[in-house]
This record gives structure tokens, C-alpha cells and sequence, in this order.
């Protein structure tokens, strides 16, 4: 577990509010409850490859609008992508690095910005929480993502496959500021 990432991740997640409620408790509370065999469904260990392209799909979903940013990804354990997935979002208009080039910068009063370690250039981190496989075809993620004392958030996906391709089939903000 690298420092940097493990000081961000507790910021995060003090900054939104942290809490221990699953996707599955977070949707309860807003009448959008799976049925009880959703719910009661166990975890599987999903290949590489799967997990990745879980990540993808939601990391997409993110970006997708924006232009000219920084991102910095750490994936599911704390985790740097490698190249070849950061590769994958070459063709988009922002640059999308690796969790660990980031560094957490305080300010006065408590305030603080993610940084680019090398060029110091402001950026926002996405932590991506562990997957939770529902099924073989669907699976839950939460992620956090910060960029200052006030600018942060906290999001729960529900990612399916179908036909192989992935894509996020449901979307819930959790605290957001």
C-alpha cells in the first residue's frame, strides 16, 4: 500500500462522508432495492480482463465530458493501472494517469488540492472501490473521487454486459460537494 495513495483514499472518504453501506444498502434507501436474490447473490472472482473492463466502462463514464483535465486513477486495492490500461484512454481529451503520480498539497485552513507529483499541476483523483460481482453479467463498484477540500464526491455504479460489451446501467451519487 503506497503512502501517497493510502492519505488521499482517508481524505476521500473522510471529505464525503465514508460510510460502510453497500450499493445494494444505498439503493434501499432510495426505493431503487434489488429483488432478495440480488441481493443475496455471492461474490465471484472475475478474471483480470473482466475487472478491467468494469473499470473502463465506468472511468468513461466519468471522463467522458470532459476536456483538457488531469485524471489520476487508482484502481480496486489501491493499485496503479498499468500502461497498457492507461492506453486505453488515449484517444479521449484529457490525460489520464496513474494513482501514485498524484500528491495530496495542503493549503491553509485545512484546504488541499491534488496534484501532479512531477509538473504540479492540478488534478482530480478517481479511487475505484472493490467490485462486487452480482452475477457473471453485473457487478457493483463505488467510487470516490476529490480534487480540493471542495470538490469531491462519491458515486455507486451497477455495470452489466450485454452482447460483451459493458456499459453502466445504473448511476447513484452518494455525498457530493
Amino acid at each position: 500500500m503506497n503512502s501517497t495513495s493510502s492519505v488521499k483514499m482517508i481524505i476521500c472518504w473522510i471529505a464525503v462522508g465514508f460510510s460502510a453501506l453497500t450499493a445494494f444498502e444505498v439503493a434501499a434507501e432510495t426505493n431503487a432495492a434489488p429483488t432478495p436474490s440480488e441481493a443475496q447473490a455471492t461474490a465471484t472472482t472475475k478474471p483480470k480482463d473482466s475487472e478491467l473492463a468494469v473499470c473502463e466502462t465506468t472511468i468513461r463514464e466519468i471522463i467522458g465530458k470532459a476536456h483538457g483535465v488531469l485524471f489520476f486513477i487508482t484502481l480496486p486495492n489501491e493499485s496503479d493501472p498499468d500502461d497498457a490500461f492507461l492506453a486505453r484512454f488515449g484517444g479521449m481529451p484529457v490525460t489520464v494517469e496513474k494513482g501514485s503520480m498524484s500528491s495530496v498539497i495542503k493549503k491553509d485552513k485545512g484546504e488541499f488540492n491534488v496534484r501532479h507529483q512531477t509538473t504540479g499541476e492540478v488534478g482530480v483523483s478517481i479511487l475505484i472501490g472493490p467490485i462486487k460481482w452480482v452475477t457473471n453479467e453485473s457487478a457493483e463498484l463505488e467510487i470516490c473521487y476529490s480534487q480540493s477540500a471542495m470538490g469531491f464526491g462519491q458515486f455507486f455504479y451497477v455495470i452489466e454486459r450485454t452482447n460483451n460489451t459493458w456499459a453502466v446501467t445504473k448511476k447513484r451519487q452518494g455525498i457530493t460537494m
